[in-house]
């Protein structure tokens, strides 16, 4: 998957899109039937830090060029809930070109110089 041309427009994605992507991912995901106790290979933050420095490197990340890489349900879950937290902070931006396309995700574009200096 090629990042989307600069001159195309793209189509903001809603949080009720992001929650549809998900479950789409989770249908098509399955873990052993029989399950093994092991320590988290996933926490939130790692997976922040990870989007983040896949983002500066690249551009832009895939929707599921990201998910693909994910091993356990537990691990799905913290990458979802990465993206929803860097969105939450206006660090993250989740766009489409039409409806049911795939969902890129871009880091959110720096505030301009003049709207952070104190007045």
């Amino acid at each position: 998957d090629l990042p989307p041309e600069q001159d195309e427009e793209l189509l903001e994605v809603t949080l009720y899109d992001l929650i549809s992507a998900f479950k789409g991912i989770l249908r098509y995901f399955t873990d052993d039937i029989l399950h093994t106790i092991e320590g988290e290979g996933a926490s939130v933050d790692e997976k922040v830090d990870y989007i983040e420095s896949r983002l500066a490197r690249e551009g832009s990340v895939s929707w599921s060029d990201l998910f693909k890489e994910c091993r356990s349900r537990v691990e799905l879950v913290c990458c979802f809930l990465a993206i929803l937290e860097l969105c939450r902070m206006g660090r993250l931006r989740a766009h489409q070109h039409r409806a049911f396309e795939e969902i890129r995700l871009f880091p959110a574009e720096p505030r301009a110089v003049a709207e952070e200096a104190p007045a």
